[in-house]
């Protein structure tokens, strides 16, 4: 089993460099607990294993929830490798991005050890009863990143808060709440929970380490319990693909990722 999982995750990363996809995408910043009025600069990433570069792909929305302000950072057109963020209000704050969708082309091989990899059985199933599992596929993807960012000590409810990213993590609880020891995370499709879908969650140690992912199956209310350290960097990813229907590509897929840290 080891050799099989080793064996998927080189095919895997082949895939990631011959096709210019790679398969987390996260807003990664040096700080993310400040006090107001305080200006960081963040970076959108992608990579494997909670180690990347920076992405430069195309966004369609960038929004910042400050208290009850919504800032549309958005610049049209444009490939952002950075975002500059003035956190100026007291508060748990949260930025969202979403990008434009990309089309890619991989073989069978390298298609169906990805869909293996992320537990994408709704897929893999198709395939095998349409006698698919020695083509290759067309593929348009999306990403849809959020992190959230501790501003003074007021703990708000900005941990939970529905966006309608097309596939959404939301927390339940407040992860930089003193009390809060453990998170549940609920994973939205389309503005319905999604149940036995694969999350997968990292942790950045504060000493620069990655601990090995968890591959956790939501339950029947699209929930997973992710027991919580106060230190280092979380990252929650998931991803959902759907046949599409509009002739573009076979499949529609959908990246989602929550990061909060403390640092």
């Amino acid at each position: 089993m080891l050799k099989r999982k080793t064996a998927i995750s080189i095919a895997l990363l082949f895939v990631c460099i011959s096709s210019g996809i790679a398969h987390e995408f996260w807003l990664i910043t040096t700080k993310f607990m400040m006090e107001p009025n305080t200006q960081i600069t963040i970076q959108l990433k992608v990579g494997e294993g909670f180690v990347g570069e920076i992405w430069k792909g195309k966004i369609k929305n960038i929004t910042f929830y400050e208290n009850n302000k919504k800032k549309n950072l958005t610049i049209q057109d444009t490939v952002l490798q950075q975002i500059i963020l003035d956190c100026k209000e007291v508060g748990t704050q949260l930025l969202v991005l979403e990008s434009d969708f990309k089309k890619i082309t991989l073989e069978a091989e390298q298609f169906n050890a990805y869909l293996e990899e992320d537990g994408l059985n709704n897929v893999i199933n198709h395939r095998k009863q349409n006698q698919e599992m020695t083509k290759s596929a067309t593929e348009l993807y999306q990403r849809c990143a959020k992190m959230l960012l501790q501003v003074g000590n007021v703990y708000t409810k900005q941990h939970a808060k529905k966006v309608g990213l097309p596939l959404e993590i939301i927390l339940l609880q407040n992860p930089y709440d003193p009390n809060t020891k453990e998170v549940e995370a609920q994973l939205w499709f389309d503005n319905k929970i999604l149940p036995n879908a694969m999350i997968k969650v990292w942790w950045h140690t504060k000493d620069d380490e990655i601990a090995s992912p968890q591959n956790l199956q939501t339950n029947a209310e699209g929930k997973i319990k992710i027991p919580i350290r106060k230190e280092g960097v979380y990252m929650i990813s998931a991803v959902n693909m759907i046949k599409n229907q509009d002739g573009q590509s076979d499949w529609r897929s959908y990246w989602a990722s929550y990061v909060f840290g403390f640092r």
